[in-house]
């Protein structure tokens, strides 16, 4: 087995396996040298957890109650580490002090404990960990008892994110979307990543939250310093989120990915988009290095889904402050925008950005839809927003889907 990735991956797939162990090939174990090897086993009742050091030996645990004991399957439910999360530990037995390499014993990373100064044998960038005791005076794998508390120390698992390559096509779009990090949009998002839908049909994508968190394997969000919570008012009662899009966009401009392509999309998480026809609507338009932007409502733009180039995004970043004194001394003080109208304006008005109207980008219930707009099945609309239930995201992806061989591919 090449890594310890595929090695839980395996344990994953096996309902009889409750811990995995993967040894490198500097792993240390006797017997194993040179070889990349991956252990699975059922932990026993009253087996024990602890976590040690060992150089290139990398375990984990699949934590549901049918592959666990009864004791542990009890704590590790109370022991939450973010929607959608995993975690993982070292599985041992306290009356081992070696590791074993019989076929239903995995190569553990045990031993004497101390600190050899190898690196650790997790792969997790977590600084916050958790702690829960099991009953005292339990008996362990070997018959005996304990009188101290079983401490099980506790990872968040984390897969390697994606990479994505340096170099793409005339055309490419970089599509980012900003998640709370409670509530219904790590699970839209989940059921996106699943599909291969919206943000992630396009050639790079990025999630942005106010913390660093796991939200699919190999998906995780960039930090965004915002607390994501703002009011609603102004004008037309929107969400006042100018403050929270800014500190985004900042976080966007920072990270410098959107630089390495022709386009850059913003789409909220409840937004079911289809980035093959956005491509086919972008192929005639110039972007890249020639500043423009796509307004999707008659209204002005609407943020659920907006379309930027490489070039717009630059404007907008060097004339973000030109745009705010404008407008604060244009509207003596706080204007009460949200994002969308900002950007828009901002664009427009003050930095002259070239505006190109296309009303099939989105419909959506804010911008005077056709009739039966929400069946999704117009297949000359790019997005539909909202759909805010998994069910409904679904329901609307598949009817806009063309449908080859029984499957929806976009």
């Amino acid at each position: 087995v090449a890594s310890a990735d595929d090695c839980r991956l395996h344990c994953d797939g096996d309902p009889r396996c409750s811990v995995w162990n993967w040894v490198g090939k500097r792993g240390g174990v006797e017997g194993n040298e040179g070889v990349e090897i991956c252990w699975l086993r059922r932990l026993k009742e009253g087996e024990l957890l602890k976590k040690v050091k060992k150089t290139g030996v990398f375990s984990g645990w699949c934590p549901t109650s049918q592959r666990l004991p009864a004791w542990l399957a009890a704590d590790g439910s109370q022991l939450s580490i973010g929607e959608g999360g995993s975690s993982t530990m070292a599985p041992t037995s306290r009356a081992s002090s070696v590791a074993s390499s019989s076929a239903n014993s995995a190569p553990t990373s045990t031993g004497s404990g101390q600190n050899t100064g190898s690196k650790t044998s997790f792969t997790s960038t977590s600084t916050r960990m958790r702690a829960a005791s099991t009953k005292q005076n339990a008996t362990n794998a070997n018959g005996s008892s304990t009188a101290d508390s079983r401490a099980l120390l506790l990872l968040p698992w984390r897969f390697p994110p994606k990479r994505f390559p340096d170099h793409f096509e005339k055309g490419s779009l970089y599509c980012y979307a900003l998640m709370q990090p409670t509530g219904y949009e790590p699970k839209l998002i989940r059921l996106q990543y699943q599909h291969k839908a919206s943000l992630f049909g396009c050639e790079e994508y990025a999630l942005y939250s106010n913390l660093v968190m796991d939200v699919a394997p190999g998906l995780q969000t960039y930090a965004v310093n915002s607390s994501l919570k703002c009011e609603v008012g102004g004008e037309f009662m929107t969400a006042l989120n100018l403050g929270i899009f800014l500190a985004v966009w900042e976080r966007v401009i920072e990270v410098g990915r959107y630089a390495l392509h022709d386009w850059t999309v913003k789409v909220d998480p409840d937004c079911v988009f289809f980035p093959s026809r956005l491509h086919a609507s972008l192929a005639s338009r110039h972007g890249g290095d020639h500043a423009v932007y796509i307004n999707n409502c008659r209204f002005g733009m609407h943020g659920p889904l907006e379309v930027f180039s490489r070039k717009a995004v630059q404007a907008w970043s060097e004339g973000t402050q030109q745009c705010q004194n404008h407008f604060t001394k244009l509207c003596s003080g706080d204007c009460h925008w949200g994002e969308d109208l900002f950007i828009d304006q901002c664009l427009m008005k003050v930095l002259k950005i070239e505006r190109i109207s296309d009303y099939n980008l989105l419909a959506e219930d804010h911008c005077d839809p056709e009739e039966g707009w929400e069946t999704c099945r117009n297949q000359s609309k790019t997005a539909f927003h909202p759909f805010k239930t998994e069910e409904d995201y679904l329901g609307c992806l598949n009817n806009g889907s063309v449908h080859k061989q029984g499957k929806a591919v976009g």
